[in-house]
């Protein structure tokens, strides 16, 4: 049975759209997920499904928690081999770095168009960079994510696709968990 991790976006997020991670747990289980685990607050779900394919995965999940948590959250799935793929060609990985630099993982619904993608490329933050892949994206923040003007909301706007991030220390763990 294929494992999986799902990232919600936007759940606990300055005390705002607030779920218990046991109450999301019991959420996946009531699915019929198996071995489920969360790890910290912010709706990061491994899990085991006989659902295989991600975006069908997604779908499920997305409606059935709006029904019952009562808001929406986009959800991304990812499965460990992608997980692995981004911590292991992280374009910033042998670069030095500032003290208060902070590197995110910013992961992608689908996809941006063509366009979008150049626009991205070409813009040029004072106190951020990034590197976009296909899906996803590695931003770095040289003065913290609260003081970046390339956040997350603004990478959704100019992309055109729901993303969520996670920062290098998260990602790591969930990564850890993954291969368990």
């Amino acid at each position: 049975m294929p494992k999986y991790l799902a990232l919600f976006r936007g759940i606990n997020v300055s005390g705002h759209n607030l779920v218990k991670m046991a109450a999301l747990r019991h959420f996946f289980e009531g699915l019929n997920f198996t071995e489920v685990k969360s790890y910290i607050q912010s709706g990061n779900i491994i899990f085991f499904s006989e659902i295989s394919g991600t975006k069908q995965l997604e779908a499920h999940l997305e409606k059935e928690f709006n029904r019952s948590f009562g808001f929406k959250s986009p959800v991304l799935i990812l499965n460990p081999e992608k997980v692995a793929l981004a911590l292991n060609t992280h374009p910033f990985l042998n670069d030095k770095r500032e003290e208060d630099s902070s590197i995110y993982y910013i992961f992608l619904k689908e996809s941006p168009a063509t366009e979008k993608r150049d626009e991205l490329a070409s813009a040029n933050y004072e106190f951020e960079r990034c590197f976009l892949y296909e899906d996803y994206l590695y931003l770095e923040c040289f003065k913290g994510m609260g003081k970046a003007k390339l956040n997350t909301n603004l990478i959704e706007k100019k992309l055109g696709v729901s993303a969520t991030a996670r920062n290098e220390r998260t990602m790591q763990k969930l990564h850890d968990l993954l291969k368990d």
